[in-house]
Protein backbone atom coordinates (compact mmCIF):
# COMPACT_ATOMS: atom_id res chain seq x y z
CA UNK A 1 0.00 0.00 0.00
CA UNK A 2 1.44 3.31 -1.13
CA UNK A 3 0.98 6.26 1.14
CA UNK A 4 -1.61 8.72 -0.12
CA UNK A 5 -0.90 12.24 -1.27
CA UNK A 6 -4.07 13.65 0.29
CA UNK A 7 -1.95 16.22 2.10
CA UNK A 8 -1.45 17.96 -1.24
CA UNK A 9 -5.19 18.64 -1.51
CA UNK A 10 -6.17 22.28 -1.78
CA UNK A 11 -8.75 21.69 0.99
CA UNK A 12 -8.47 19.92 4.36
CA UNK A 13 -10.05 16.46 4.06
CA UNK A 14 -11.84 14.73 6.94
CA UNK A 15 -13.79 11.52 7.49
CA UNK A 16 -17.04 11.26 9.40
CA UNK A 17 -16.80 8.34 11.81
CA UNK A 18 -18.39 7.06 14.99
CA UNK A 19 -17.54 5.29 18.21
CA UNK A 20 -20.66 3.48 19.41
CA UNK A 21 -19.37 2.44 22.83
CA UNK A 22 -16.26 2.25 25.00
CA UNK A 23 -15.78 -1.32 23.79
CA UNK A 24 -15.17 0.06 20.28
CA UNK A 25 -12.22 2.23 21.32
CA UNK A 26 -9.52 -0.07 19.93
CA UNK A 27 -11.25 -0.19 16.54
CA UNK A 28 -11.73 3.58 16.63
CA UNK A 29 -8.04 4.14 17.33
CA UNK A 30 -7.07 1.82 14.45
CA UNK A 31 -9.16 4.02 12.19
CA UNK A 32 -7.45 7.17 13.49
CA UNK A 33 -4.09 5.58 12.81
CA UNK A 34 -5.15 4.78 9.24
CA UNK A 35 -6.43 8.32 8.68
CA UNK A 36 -3.12 9.70 9.91
CA UNK A 37 -1.27 7.38 7.52
CA UNK A 38 -3.33 8.55 4.57
CA UNK A 39 -2.79 12.21 5.36
CA UNK A 40 -6.28 13.20 6.51
CA UNK A 41 -6.62 16.53 8.26
CA UNK A 42 -9.10 15.28 10.83
CA UNK A 43 -12.49 13.78 11.57
CA UNK A 44 -16.14 14.59 12.00
CA UNK A 45 -17.36 12.58 14.97
CA UNK A 46 -20.85 11.10 15.38
CA UNK A 47 -21.46 9.93 18.96
CA UNK A 48 -24.68 8.31 20.26
CA UNK A 49 -23.64 9.50 23.75
CA UNK A 50 -21.09 12.19 24.54
CA UNK A 51 -19.70 10.41 27.59
CA UNK A 52 -18.35 7.62 25.36
CA UNK A 53 -15.38 9.86 24.57
CA UNK A 54 -14.77 12.52 27.24
CA UNK A 55 -12.81 15.58 26.16
CA UNK A 56 -9.47 14.49 27.64
CA UNK A 57 -9.65 11.02 26.09
CA UNK A 58 -10.54 12.20 22.60
CA UNK A 59 -8.15 15.14 22.73
CA UNK A 60 -5.28 12.82 23.63
CA UNK A 61 -6.16 10.38 20.85
CA UNK A 62 -6.41 13.07 18.19
CA UNK A 63 -3.14 14.63 19.30
CA UNK A 64 -1.40 11.26 19.13
CA UNK A 65 -2.38 10.84 15.48
CA UNK A 66 -2.02 14.46 14.41
CA UNK A 67 -5.72 14.84 13.66
CA UNK A 68 -8.28 17.57 14.34
CA UNK A 69 -11.96 17.38 15.27
CA UNK A 70 -13.59 19.71 12.75
CA UNK A 71 -17.28 19.04 13.39
CA UNK A 72 -19.42 17.11 15.83
CA UNK A 73 -22.23 15.36 13.96
CA UNK A 74 -25.46 14.88 15.89
CA UNK A 75 -27.30 12.16 13.94
CA UNK A 76 -26.35 9.22 16.15
CA UNK A 77 -27.11 11.29 19.26
CA UNK A 78 -30.54 12.25 17.89
CA UNK A 79 -31.38 8.61 17.10
CA UNK A 80 -30.14 7.40 20.48
CA UNK A 81 -32.23 9.95 22.38
CA UNK A 82 -35.26 10.18 20.02
CA UNK A 83 -34.80 13.88 19.29
CA UNK A 84 -36.34 16.17 16.70
CA UNK A 85 -35.85 19.92 16.42
CA UNK A 86 -38.93 20.23 14.20
CA UNK A 87 -41.34 18.23 16.34
CA UNK A 88 -44.66 19.90 17.10
CA UNK A 89 -44.63 18.51 20.64
CA UNK A 90 -43.05 21.27 22.77
CA UNK A 91 -41.76 18.75 25.32
CA UNK A 92 -39.87 16.73 22.70
CA UNK A 93 -38.65 19.90 21.02
CA UNK A 94 -37.36 21.32 24.31
CA UNK A 95 -35.58 18.04 25.04
CA UNK A 96 -34.07 18.17 21.56
CA UNK A 97 -32.85 21.73 22.01
CA UNK A 98 -31.29 20.82 25.36
CA UNK A 99 -29.60 17.79 23.81
CA UNK A 100 -28.23 19.94 21.02
CA UNK A 101 -26.94 22.41 23.60
CA UNK A 102 -25.01 19.56 25.24
CA UNK A 103 -23.42 18.87 21.86
CA UNK A 104 -22.56 22.56 21.52
CA UNK A 105 -20.85 22.54 24.92
CA UNK A 106 -18.85 19.47 23.89
CA UNK A 107 -17.89 21.07 20.57
CA UNK A 108 -16.82 24.26 22.34
CA UNK A 109 -14.12 22.32 24.19
CA UNK A 110 -12.59 21.41 20.82
CA UNK A 111 -13.33 24.78 19.23
CA UNK A 112 -15.18 23.02 16.45
CA UNK A 113 -18.67 23.24 14.97
CA UNK A 114 -21.70 20.97 15.03
CA UNK A 115 -23.77 19.48 12.20
CA UNK A 116 -27.57 19.30 12.30
CA UNK A 117 -28.89 16.76 9.80
CA UNK A 118 -31.01 13.93 11.17
CA UNK A 119 -31.66 16.03 14.29
CA UNK A 120 -33.85 18.37 12.24
CA UNK A 121 -36.13 15.57 11.04
CA UNK A 122 -39.82 15.33 11.87
CA UNK A 123 -41.54 11.94 12.19
CA UNK A 124 -45.04 13.47 12.05
CA UNK A 125 -46.03 12.94 8.42
CA UNK A 126 -49.27 14.88 8.80
CA UNK A 127 -47.56 18.01 10.11
CA UNK A 128 -48.17 20.88 7.72
CA UNK A 129 -45.16 23.09 8.32
CA UNK A 130 -42.32 21.48 10.29
CA UNK A 131 -39.95 24.24 9.16
CA UNK A 132 -41.68 26.69 11.51
CA UNK A 133 -40.78 24.55 14.51
CA UNK A 134 -37.28 24.01 13.16
CA UNK A 135 -36.77 27.74 12.74
CA UNK A 136 -37.84 28.36 16.33
CA UNK A 137 -35.36 25.71 17.55
CA UNK A 138 -32.54 27.09 15.42
CA UNK A 139 -33.10 30.62 16.70
CA UNK A 140 -32.71 29.43 20.29
CA UNK A 141 -29.67 27.33 19.44
CA UNK A 142 -28.00 30.16 17.55
CA UNK A 143 -28.21 32.39 20.61
CA UNK A 144 -26.66 29.64 22.73
CA UNK A 145 -23.99 28.91 20.09
CA UNK A 146 -22.99 32.58 20.04
CA UNK A 147 -22.15 32.35 23.73
CA UNK A 148 -19.86 29.38 23.04
CA UNK A 149 -18.63 30.49 19.60
CA UNK A 150 -19.66 27.20 18.00
CA UNK A 151 -20.73 27.25 14.33
CA UNK A 152 -23.89 25.30 13.45
CA UNK A 153 -24.16 23.68 10.01
CA UNK A 154 -27.67 22.86 8.82
CA UNK A 155 -27.47 19.98 6.35
CA UNK A 156 -29.79 19.72 3.35
CA UNK A 157 -30.97 16.08 3.39
CA UNK A 158 -33.14 14.36 0.79
CA UNK A 159 -36.91 13.88 0.91
CA UNK A 160 -36.65 10.19 1.79
CA UNK A 161 -34.83 11.02 5.02
CA UNK A 162 -36.47 14.27 6.07
CA UNK A 163 -39.63 16.31 5.58
CA UNK A 164 -37.82 19.58 6.06
CA UNK A 165 -34.83 21.35 4.46
CA UNK A 166 -34.32 18.98 1.53
CA UNK A 167 -32.80 21.07 -1.27
CA UNK A 168 -30.11 23.70 -0.83
CA UNK A 169 -32.66 26.38 -1.73
CA UNK A 170 -35.15 25.20 0.89
CA UNK A 171 -32.46 24.97 3.53
CA UNK A 172 -31.16 28.44 2.73
CA UNK A 173 -34.67 29.89 3.03
CA UNK A 174 -34.88 28.51 6.55
CA UNK A 175 -31.44 29.88 7.42
CA UNK A 176 -32.33 33.27 5.94
CA UNK A 177 -35.51 33.52 7.99
CA UNK A 178 -33.68 32.68 11.21
CA UNK A 179 -30.77 34.93 10.22
CA UNK A 180 -28.47 33.62 12.93
CA UNK A 181 -24.77 34.57 12.77
CA UNK A 182 -23.63 31.08 13.84
CA UNK A 183 -25.74 29.26 11.24
CA UNK A 184 -24.60 28.15 7.79
CA UNK A 185 -25.41 25.62 5.09
CA UNK A 186 -24.02 22.11 4.67
CA UNK A 187 -24.36 20.58 1.17
CA UNK A 188 -23.89 16.83 0.68
CA UNK A 189 -23.26 15.31 -2.75
CA UNK A 190 -25.41 12.23 -2.00
CA UNK A 191 -28.44 14.33 -1.06
CA UNK A 192 -27.77 16.81 -3.88
CA UNK A 193 -27.76 13.93 -6.36
CA UNK A 194 -31.39 13.31 -5.37
CA UNK A 195 -32.70 16.83 -4.76
CA UNK A 196 -30.86 19.11 -7.19
CA UNK A 197 -31.43 19.35 -10.95
CA UNK A 198 -28.13 21.22 -11.38
CA UNK A 199 -26.01 20.40 -8.32
CA UNK A 200 -22.79 21.99 -9.58
CA UNK A 201 -24.61 25.20 -10.44
CA UNK A 202 -26.14 25.25 -6.95
CA UNK A 203 -22.67 25.17 -5.41
CA UNK A 204 -21.92 28.37 -7.32
CA UNK A 205 -25.20 29.97 -6.26
CA UNK A 206 -24.56 29.31 -2.56
CA UNK A 207 -20.78 29.43 -2.54
CA UNK A 208 -20.69 32.10 0.17
CA UNK A 209 -23.04 30.14 2.42
CA UNK A 210 -21.10 26.95 3.18
CA UNK A 211 -17.73 26.18 4.74
CA UNK A 212 -17.90 22.38 4.62
CA UNK A 213 -19.00 19.98 1.87
CA UNK A 214 -19.84 16.32 2.40
CA UNK A 215 -18.53 13.98 -0.28
CA UNK A 216 -20.67 10.84 -0.49
CA UNK A 217 -21.44 8.74 -3.56
CA UNK A 218 -24.84 8.14 -5.13
CA UNK A 219 -25.20 4.79 -3.29
CA UNK A 220 -24.22 6.41 0.04
CA UNK A 221 -20.82 4.72 0.03
CA UNK A 222 -17.51 6.58 0.02
CA UNK A 223 -16.51 8.54 -3.12
CA UNK A 224 -15.24 6.20 -5.81
CA UNK A 225 -17.52 3.33 -4.79
CA UNK A 226 -20.50 4.62 -6.79
CA UNK A 227 -21.33 6.58 -9.94
CA UNK A 228 -20.84 10.28 -9.10
CA UNK A 229 -18.04 11.97 -11.06
CA UNK A 230 -16.30 13.76 -8.22
CA UNK A 231 -13.74 15.31 -10.53
CA UNK A 232 -16.55 17.62 -11.70
CA UNK A 233 -17.28 18.64 -8.11
CA UNK A 234 -13.61 19.24 -7.35
CA UNK A 235 -13.22 21.31 -10.51
CA UNK A 236 -16.24 23.38 -9.54
CA UNK A 237 -14.80 23.97 -6.05
CA UNK A 238 -11.55 25.11 -7.62
CA UNK A 239 -13.40 27.44 -10.00
CA UNK A 240 -15.30 29.12 -7.14
CA UNK A 241 -12.11 29.29 -5.03
CA UNK A 242 -13.60 27.21 -2.25
CA UNK A 243 -11.52 27.43 0.95
CA UNK A 244 -13.46 25.15 3.28
CA UNK A 245 -13.18 21.51 4.35
CA UNK A 246 -14.23 18.35 2.51
CA UNK A 247 -15.86 15.72 4.69
CA UNK A 248 -15.99 12.17 3.36
CA UNK A 249 -19.10 10.37 4.57
CA UNK A 250 -20.75 7.06 3.77
CA UNK A 251 -21.89 3.64 4.86
CA UNK A 252 -19.40 0.79 4.67
CA UNK A 253 -19.62 -1.47 1.61
CA UNK A 254 -16.79 -3.96 2.23
CA UNK A 255 -14.94 -3.17 5.45
CA UNK A 256 -13.66 0.16 6.79
CA UNK A 257 -10.03 -0.38 5.77
CA UNK A 258 -10.84 -1.60 2.25
CA UNK A 259 -13.40 1.11 1.56
CA UNK A 260 -11.07 3.82 2.81
CA UNK A 261 -8.21 2.52 0.66
CA UNK A 262 -10.42 2.47 -2.44
CA UNK A 263 -11.70 5.98 -1.71
CA UNK A 264 -8.26 7.43 -1.06
CA UNK A 265 -6.82 5.86 -4.20
CA UNK A 266 -9.73 7.21 -6.22
CA UNK A 267 -9.42 10.76 -4.87
CA UNK A 268 -5.66 10.71 -5.22
CA UNK A 269 -5.98 10.00 -8.94
CA UNK A 270 -8.03 13.12 -9.54
CA UNK A 271 -6.11 16.03 -11.02
CA UNK A 272 -7.36 18.46 -8.39
CA UNK A 273 -5.69 16.46 -5.61
CA UNK A 274 -2.29 16.10 -7.34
Amino acid sequence: MTKSILKTSKNPITLQCTCKSRSDLSEFMRLLNLLSYYGFYGIELNLPDLDILPFRDLSSMLHSYGLTLTYLATGAYAMSHNLSLSCADPVIRRKSIEGCMDNIRYAAEFRCGIIIGYLKNNPQTDLWEPSLYLEDSLARLDEFAQQHQVPILLEATNRYESRVANSLEETMKILSRVNGPMLSLLPDTYHMNIEENRPLEMLSVYQSSFRNLHLSDNNRHYPGLGCISFENYLKKLRDIHYQGTLGIEGIIKNDPEKDLELCVNYLSRLDDLQ
